[in-house]
């Protein structure tokens, strides 16, 4: 996907939501980032020991060719609101653009 669809950056996030889709709306919990991906387009134009430093609690795992390699992070595991905070951290060190910094801005951290 890396590099066919050339991935610059992916959150992953995941929802409890329940089974019935026919059943009344409710309020649903907001979603919560489980993974951070860098394209290798990104990150050679942001530099790999840049990214990697991005979260450095978290280990990151290199994919791909060697030499333009894509880097996915794992922050949660879809149940820590604590993930919103690790994401925010990463965007802050890597100095993503304020649209960005919007959307990612959400509550929960």
């Amino acid at each position: 996907m890396a590099a066919r669809h050339h991935l610059a950056t992916m959150v992953t996030e995941v929802r409890a939501a329940r089974a019935d889709l026919m059943a009344p709306a409710h309020y649903e919990p907001p979603a919560l980032p489980v993974s951070l991906t860098f394209g290798p387009d990104t990150v050679a134009d942001t530099g790999l020991s840049r990214v990697e430093e991005a979260l450095p609690d978290t280990p990151v795992v290199r994919l791909g060719p060697t030499a333009h390699p894509t880097l996915h992070c794992t922050l949660g595991d879809g149940t820590d609101p604590a993930a919103w905070r690790r994401l925010r951290r990463a965007t802050a060190h890597l100095h993503v653009a304020p649209a960005a910094q919007a959307v990612l801005g959400r509550p929960g951290g």
